[in-house]
């Protein structure tokens, strides 16, 4: 979950909201008046060592921008106090190796956010071990695009991403939902998302976090058949039929994620 990194009061309420991570924005939550004060406040209160009670990161500007180089430079003492670092409107591998540099092997986050940016996700996924995850910047892609915020707009960039992060083995995580009232929809586009291959999907607000736990967490049913399905079959590899459905290792390996999911 986003929170604006000139809101320090807000940073503790979003450690405790129930979200997985926690990022504190230091790109377009915060004008280019503010980030120099936001960026020297966000250094002392990561210095106080506050209670972790998730994963905490900072997105920081592109790395080819004034503002992208500031957070490098400014930010690089206390980037190993951070969980990870997301990375901003990467377009290029190089960006993201010299954010990899700079943060001495902090787990980085890419944000692809332009129709450049997905041609080259797949080299941006695979750029340097630190880079652990693609996420999708609707936003700033759509208008890229000049396209809507919508779901056919912006297919081929989801499923391009995630075809690059499956490809590096690493995560890959969707674009906000922008409509923090609407559960429904927000639910609907969450299992949407989930089925393409996403393995998680950012917020902006702490509403949101419960509906796409639930979501992204497999139900009862899908636990007790993953359960069956591998107690049911000896050896993974082989073809087998159960409850007249055909089982091989692709299934399989899919049911050992879900169980893996379940695990406390």
């Amino acid at each position: 979950m986003f929170v604006p990194a000139n809101r320090p009061d807000r940073f503790s309420k979003a450690l405790a909201s129930g979200a997985d991570a926690v990022i504190i924005d230091m790109e377009d939550a915060v004008a280019t008046a503010a980030k120099a004060e936001a960026r020297r406040g966000l250094v002392e209160w990561v210095l106080s060592a506050p209670e972790r009670l998730a994963l905490l990161g900072v997105r920081v500007s592109s790395a080819f921008s004034r503002a992208g180089l500031d957070d490098l430079r400014e930010l690089a003492s206390v980037a190993h106090l951070f969980d990870f670092i997301v990375l901003a409107k990467t377009e290029s591998e190089a960006e993201a190796r010299l954010a990899a540099q700079h943060f001495g092997g902090v787990p980085l986050v890419c944000t692809v956010e332009s129709a450049r940016g997905v041609a080259n996700a797949g080299a941006i996924a695979g750029a340097h071990g630190s880079v652990e995850a693609l996420a999708l910047g609707g936003a700033d892609m759509a208008a890229d695009l000049r396209a809507e915020i919508g779901w056919e707009a912006l297919f081929l960039a989801r499923a391009t991403i995630v075809n690059a992060a499956s490809s590096a083995g690493i995560a890959v995580l969707d674009m906000p939902f922008f409509n923090i009232s609407d559960e429904d929809d927000l639910a609907a586009e969450t299992l949407r998302v989930r089925a393409l291959g996403f393995t998680g999907k950012l917020a902006i607000h702490p509403a949101q976090v419960a509906v796409l736990n639930r979501a992204f967490s497999p139900t009862e049913a899908e636990i007790a058949k993953a359960r069956d399905l591998l107690q049911a079959v000896a050896a993974g590899g082989d073809a087998v039929r159960i409850d007249g459905e055909m089982i091989d290792e692709a299934v399989l390996r899919s049911a050992r994620r879900i169980v893996a999911m379940a695990s406390p």
